[in-house]
């Protein structure tokens, strides 16, 4: 008996559009005989109970259909099909010859209703003929039809009518190949956008497959609703704090072949750099000149270049430097996927964020735009984050770059990443960082045709704020100052100011003609125009550090963001590296503006007791003292 389909059903239709192969399908085989053909049997076998009695003396049969893809048409897209249906339909040989009826799922809604699958060309023209000699009784069903709104008429047309059609009405017979009339039921707002936003107000995050409808709403009212939301979900999260850095690039040396980066090793024309020791600490000097405490420094993929032991060193190198009041209490690491050995290692350095992007996770887009190189390797790089907190990394940053595949694709990619590292780990990704396609020495983002416009990319962040809450979210110097300014306001949390993507360019900025970029800079402005900027806006701009250097990584820090008590932490932690920045690198301007949020937010802290000490050490940095944390 059916009793309906449920949210497994669907989670295991977008699972197997997105996990398109053998050990994954089998791996959930259960779900999809007990969620889905079971009940689709089920379904059928009533309606053809319903059906057959009306059309009695027909030959019918109830089928459904296999979930497995004719081997002669697969076409690269998997060996499974991510939708089923049922039909009831004449016994083979004849199910060409005569319409079907039919229910359809899949992970974007449903569809039912009846027409051919595929049709005789004679069939057709049997039908013409017949409204030709009698089209007024066809031309009442169509006038009837044209007032219904449940049903429209498709299918596959010629270039040219077969014949002049008796009237207006009868034209759509005389073009059609075959035909099918259905009713499609999307999983759009109509169905459960209000009911998913109503539930993200508890601040508890979404599914993947709930984010995923959000995102394919097209109203305009909840898309309001959705910025909105994830406005206030930010400000009761993160408040109005939002964490400054920078990207140093190491060596831009690499052997993967990868289309979207210049740095492939196929690139004969880019400037090769690699930055030794020395140049390492001139360049995190100039960083520490501009006011940076935090840096996430980068590498491309080279084991004779850029090994492991390279990295390590890096890191050591910069956490040593010490230049007036200047310090670096945070290197994030932006490096290939590797071993949970070379993990160990990194943990060991005193990292603060491992930090990989999956660039896509559509398995075939992602072989196609990794031709060669040890990125190539779909499962090592998408597996990398589980090798990385095995070792002992607690905190992990994913991301994919979109314009490269569907966004949409992605989008629900990284929110099943997302819940696979908290499932398996109990705590989800520290960061998710959220960069588009940008021109770089010989990429044109052009050449990839799956562009995010501004619009939705704006929904994008917002409904990744609502559905992981607890994740910090990251927008680098790819996007304008107008868009970044869009994204801190209805989910972005982190983004870095004053940055070089080349390989240095800190104590001196890179000529046009020695190009080692990885890609052009959109916002261009300095550490003390970004900082201004904020404060412009109602911000708080951070520079803390104090969860990572007070151990509060990981579940940890998850469970006190969750909690909501993360706030009275971060919060006077802001205020007093905003301070140290405001006294030793702001200008006069930006210093003022500075000391009136400070003054203002500081009046917000709730506990007083709190309050009491943020002001003891407010006046401590006024007289020459440094780096205070709760």
């Amino acid at each position: 008996m059916f009793q309906g389909f449920d949210d497994t059903t669907v989670d295991f239709l977008w699972g197997i559009r997105l996990n398109n192969e053998r050990p994954w399908f089998e791996a959930h085989k259960q779900e999809y005989l007990d969620h889905l053909y079971r009940p689709m049997r089920g379904l059928g076998d009533e309606l053809y109970d319903h059906v057959a009695p009306q059309l009695k003396g027909e030959p019918l049969m109830c089928k459904v259909s296999r979930i497995y893809r004719d081997a002669r048409r697969l076409h690269g897209r998997g060996p499974y099909k991510d939708h089923l249906w049922i039909s009831i339909q004449k016994p083979a040989g004849a199910w060409d010859e005569a319409p079907c009826f039919w229910f359809e799922l899949s992970p974007d809604g449903w569809s039912y209703g009846m027409g051919f699958y595929s049709v005789k060309p004679a069939t057709m023209a049997r039908l013409r003929r017949q409204l030709q000699e009698r089209p007024e009784e066809m031309e009442a069903l169509m006038r009837k039809f044209r007032r219904q709104g449940e049903f429209t008429l498709s299918g596959e047309t010629y270039k040219k009518p077969r014949a002049q059609a008796p009237s207006e009405l009868l034209a759509p017979w005389y073009v059609l190949k075959g035909f099918s009339l259905s009713h499609d039921e999307a999983l759009t707002e109509e169905l459960f956008s209000r009911e998913i936003l109503e539930r993200a107000k508890d601040c508890k995050g979404l599914s993947y497959r709930e984010a995923a409808l959000l995102l394919e709403c097209e109203d305009e009212s909840i898309h309001q609703e959705i910025f909105r939301l994830a406005e206030e979900i930010k400000e009761k999260f993160y408040g109005n704090r939002i964490v400054l850095f920078a990207p140093l690039y190491l060596s831009n040396y690499c052997i993967n072949g990868c289309k979207y980066c210049p740095y492939h090793g196929q690139n004969k024309h880019i400037s090769r750099k690699k930055l030794t020791q020395e140049q390492i600490r001139q360049e995190v000097t100039a960083l520490q000149d501009m006011g940076h405490k935090r840096l996430a420094i980068e590498a491309g993929e080279d084991p004779k270049n850029n090994p492991i032991e390279y990295i390590l060193e890096c890191i050591d190198t910069i956490y040593s430097i010490k230049h007036k009041n200047g310090a670096i209490r945070r290197v994030n690491v932006n490096i290939a996927a590797t071993t949970v050995e070379n993990y160990k290692k990194l943990k060991d350095a005193g990292i603060g964020t491992y930090i990989l992007f999956q660039e896509t996770y559509n398995k075939e887009a992602y072989e196609d735009l990794h031709p060669s190189g040890p990125k190539s390797d779909y499962a090592y790089h998408t597996e990398a984050m589980d090798r990385a907190m095995e070792a002992g990394i607690d905190d992990v940053g994913c991301g994919v770059l979109f314009g490269l595949n569907l966004y949409k694709y992605d989008f629900v990619g990284i929110l099943m990443h997302a819940k696979h590292l908290e499932d398996t780990f109990g705590c989800g990704p520290h960061t998710i960082s959220v960069p588009r396609v940008r021109p770089a020495d010989d990429i044109d983002p052009d050449t990839f045709d799956n562009g995010v416009p501004d619009e939705v990319f704006k929904r994008i962040i917002a409904i990744l704020r609502i559905a992981v809450p607890y994740t910090g979210i990251i927008m680098s110097t790819r996007e304008s100052k107008a868009m970044r300014g869009e994204a801190v306001k209805i989910g972005v949390s982190q983004i870095s100011g004053g940055s070089r993507t080349s390989v240095g360019g800190y104590v001196e900025e890179e000529a046009e003609d020695d190009n080692s970029a990885q890609f052009d800079v959109n916002d261009t402005r300095t550490l003390n125009e970004v900082v201004d900027w904020l404060l412009d806006l109602g911000h708080v701009p951070s520079f803390c550090t104090a969860c990572y250097r007070e151990g509060r990584t990981g579940d940890r820090f998850m469970s006190l963001v969750k909690s909501g008590q993360i706030a009275n932490i971060c919060q006077p932690n802001a205020l007093m590296t905003l301070k140290e920045y405001l006294e030793d690198y702001a200008t006069e301007e930006t210093k003022e503006k500075g000391l009136k949020v400070i003054q203002d937010r500081l009046a917000k802290i709730p506990n007083e007791t709190v309050r009491a000490k943020v002001e003891e050490h407010l006046h401590d940095l006024e007289g020459g003292m440094r780096d205070f944390r709760f």
